[in-house]
């Protein structure tokens, strides 16, 4: 539910930037999961320092740029998933 909030709190905005954003899914001290306030990220993402109790990332892709393949995982998001397995 956190990765979907955080999501949807940005993507307008970021599709209407055109641009990247991107945090972390926190898991709190009772249990309970929130997001961190989603970051501008530059157009081949970005470095965040994550949090101790970072559970999960998110990003979102802005829109649609011909050229870009935005609207699949990159090569890097493959790879930060598989770190993270």
């Amino acid at each position: 539910m956190a990765g979907a909030q955080a999501v949807n709190s940005i993507n307008y905005q970021s599709i209407k930037e055109n641009r990247e954003y991107g945090g972390f899914i926190i898991k709190n001290q009772n249990g309970t999961y929130s997001y961190t306030i989603p970051v501008p990220l530059g157009d081949l993402g970005g470095y965040l320092e994550m949090p101790k109790n970072a559970v999960a990332t998110y990003h979102t892709h802005g829109g649609n740029t011909p050229g870009m393949n935005n609207e699949n995982f990159s090569g890097q998001d493959i790879y930060i998933y598989m770190q993270q397995r």
